[in-house]
């Protein structure tokens, strides 16, 4: 059975609508969602306003990579390996780490948590085996093969409007003989400069070094970070953002509540690596019978700023760029 949830965006307010129905209710807690016909620039000169109908973008394949063109925003998917995005960039400017960077963690990944299913590496046919794929009308189609650690397979749906936002739906299966319990869990790696930040939820913060709070918002500076260390976050409103020189990036999700999250995870997740940062978030664990799905939806957004943040958080503008990633998240 196949659970998925309708999300209508009102005046910037997500509501949700549930389709699908189980032999047992407790089986399949919530499944988020995340999207809306928003209208706004993008960071890339649209119009945005009241009335304005964000139309949708199509999208073009050269081999395996699949390639969404939004303004000057530029959105591609590997499918020849893991169905990863390895470009997001704006004015030519990637936001994400290449293989020059390290050979295996690069780009963004989509992974099942708890990693206790799995340890580590992650499981290939998930993270890196080719995925079978496709163009569907205005989405990029990309399907996973069975992986026997998780006992589950992974499809992913990437779409965009020319509101600027980029949409991902990840599709959990059991392709297994038991049930599975499993959380999904997106892991972003950008280049090892600038800051994250996002509002703090009631969960609070295990926090690292390089981590501080300003306000209501937990604060990640990746120069001062150290390799290794990682940040577990309650996060609040939905939304995770990153600014490096004149860029902002924005995740938007459904926020999760606190007692949702897998074992030893957290809604938000930041881990400080060699050359590169993971802007990781996770939504709710869930029970998966015999065959059963589960989708989770995400969207990234690019921004230009009037100028470029300072490198140091003495000084930055962290008022400013809050309420513009708030504005930017509730479109």
């Amino acid at each position: 059975m196949r659970v998925k949830l309708i999300a209508i965006g009102v005046g910037g307010v997500l509501a949700f609508v549930g389709v699908g129905c189980s032999d047992d209710p407790d089986s399949l807690p919530l499944v988020p969602a995340s999207g809306g016909t928003a209208a706004g620039t993008g960071g890339t000169g649209g119009t945005g306003g009241e009335g304005v109908v964000a139309m949708p973008v199509y999208p073009t394949v050269d081999g395996t990579t699949y390639s969404l063109q939004i303004g000057n925003v530029t959105f591609s998917v590997n499918g020849s390996v893991g169905g990863r995005v390895t470009t997001f960039a704006i004015g030519g400017a990637n936001v994400l780490t290449g293989p020059d960077v390290n050979p295996d963690n690069y780009g963004s990944t989509f992974w099942p948590a708890p990693q206790a299913l799995w340890n580590w590496p992650p499981p290939s046919p998930i993270d890196k085996d080719p995925y079978a794929g496709q163009i569907v009308d205005d989405e990029i189609v990309l399907l996973g093969g069975h992986d026997p650690i998780t006992g589950i397979s992974v499809e992913k749906r990437f779409s965009a409007d020319s509101s600027g936002w980029v949409t991902m739906a990840f599709t959990m299966t059991n392709t297994s003989n038991v049930p599975q319990s499993c959380a999904p869990w997106q892991v972003t790696r950008v280049i090892k400069a600038g800051f994250s930040f996002f509002p703090t939820g009631p969960g609070g913060v295990r926090p690292i070094t390089g981590a501080t709070s300003v306000g209501t918002e937990t604060w990640f500076d990746a120069a001062s970070s150290v390799s290794s260390e990682k940040l577990y976050a309650d996060g609040m409103a939905g939304w995770l953002a990153h600014v490096v020189g004149n860029v902002l990036f924005v995740k938007r999700f459904v926020d999760l509540p606190v007692g949702a999250e897998a074992q030893d995870q957290a809604e938000i997740e930041i881990y400080s690596g060699d050359g590169y940062v993971e802007l990781e978030i996770l939504g709710p664990l869930a029970t998966l019978n015999v065959g059963d799905s589960v989708t989770w939806t995400v969207q990234w957004k690019l921004l230009l700023l009037p100028e470029a943040v300072p490198t140091t958080l003495d000084g930055l503008q962290t008022a400013s760029l809050v309420a513009t990633a708030e504005q930017t998240a509730a479109e």
